[in-house]
């Protein structure tokens, strides 16, 4: 071998390591915080757009990342409990909180149904009022086939990525749609409430919630007691003051957990 050729081993070796490390280091990253745009990807390894795009390829072929449009999802799609199993754990403590986010929605209604085993609850409780006349607007598929059936009822599915644990749509795109509507009330699930805000368990479906809260007159979090004083990765909002919170605990059991809320905000079933 000549000095020339050693040295161009010498440095393809170097290279790999370091393309290698990089790697790692960007499914750490997805791990831990579960959503990344690419721009960010490139921001974060000081790497192009086409760089950042082979290592996600490449993550996604050793199965350790779900690639989206713009980003990418950690495995956390594949590790979460799917949705029929969510239904049954706690069952009637979620249903009696669907039943009453449910009696809030009117008819002539734009409605924001988030996914989640509660918001499930809640919308087989609308399906079963026979509200009419609504706009609803949902993430996840079994609320749409379900609230489908209701006279008048328009339902609207925003595109992007579908997640197959979850039962439900996500990603930029996703977010994209989102942001086009307005609601006259969102029912939200979520991972946590405590002092510090509201949480979920991955960064792609927090902006997607932050997003309707935004765009929403009133804001519905649908969570049984278990989860108060519950943190979480991904913040949602910090400020929870504007929200309802519809629970089977008590408004003196929220203010224990140190929740930043009103207690006419809290809604107990």
């Amino acid at each position: 071998m000549t000095a020339y050729g050693h040295l161009k081993a010498v440095f393809m070796k170097v290279a790999r390591h370091i393309i290698e490390a990089r790697r790692e280091a960007i499914a750490k990253l997805l791990s831990k915080v579960g959503y990344v745009p690419v721009l960010e990807i490139c921001k974060q390894f000081n790497v192009s757009e086409a760089t950042a795009r082979r290592d996600l390829t490449e993550l996604e072929s050793q199965r350790r990342i779900t690639r989206t449009h713009g980003g990418a999802l950690s495995d956390f799609n594949r590790n979460f409990p799917p949705l029929d199993d969510r239904k049954v754990e706690d069952a009637e403590a979620k249903r009696k909180i669907g039943n009453l986010a449910a009696s809030r929605v009117k008819p002539g209604m734009t409605v924001y149904l988030d996914s989640g085993s509660t918001i499930f609850f809640a919308a087989e409780a609308i399906a079963s009022a026979g509200v009419a006349d609504l706009q609803i607007v949902t993430t996840c598929l079994p609320t749409a086939q379900l609230i489908s059936c209701l006279p008048g009822v328009e339902v609207y599915i925003p595109g992007g990525l579908f997640l197959t644990r979850h039962a439900m749509v996500a990603g930029d795109r996703t977010l994209e749609e989102v942001a086009r509507w307005n609601f006259d009330v969102a029912l939200l699930g979520a991972e946590g409430i405590d002092e510090n805000g509201l949480w979920n368990s991955q960064r792609d479906i927090s902006h997607q919630q932050r997003e309707v809260i935004r765009r929403s007159d009133e804001v519905l979090i649908c969570m049984n007691k278990v989860k108060l004083g519950r943190g979480g990765p991904c913040a949602v909002t910090r400020d929870v003051s504007a929200l309802f919170l519809v629970t089977d605990a008590a408004a003196a059991d929220v203010a224990k957990a140190k929740v930043k809320m009103a207690a006419d905000h809290v809604l107990t079933a």
